[in-house]
């Protein structure tokens, strides 16, 4: 399985309330706050397109590999869960399913005191 890692500029350690999630029209919505030195709090906002799936994980869920996306976003090609998903796209779609399944990637994020986000999609952008 490659893996490819994609530092933030914002850690996820600094959350005071956590990721909030939104799914809309395909698009995957995770803002989350970031409390800066002074006290206050900044929002940021990542954003997953062409989302097939995603699962958020309670801390408590998360397990000892999540925190490979400790501050960062990390792509998965070749997991276990892609692969799975993909599948099952292929199987629905047939022969409609084209060559774009390899534009899919297996993405996770680690909130420190929180959760895990995993999301199948094709890219992400932070805003």
């Amino acid at each position: 399985m490659t893996t490819e890692y994609f530092n933030l500029a914002w850690p996820t350690s600094r959350t005071v309330i956590g990721p909030r999630l939104c799914l809309d029209s395909g698009a995957l919505v995770v803002d989350y706050d970031f409390e800066q030195d002074d006290g206050s709090v900044k929002w940021i906002r990542i954003t997953f397109q062409d989302v097939l799936a995603f699962e958020y994980r309670q801390i408590v869920c998360c397990c000892a590999e999540d925190l490979d996306a400790y501050n960062r976003v990390v792509k998965y090609l070749g997991s276990e869960w892609l692969k799975e998903m993909l599948n099952r796209r292929q199987r629905f779609l047939g022969g409609q399913a084209g060559e774009d399944c390899n534009l899919y990637a297996h993405w996770r994020i680690y909130f420190d005191d929180a959760g895990c986000v995993d999301v199948i999609a094709q890219a992400f952008e932070v805003n």
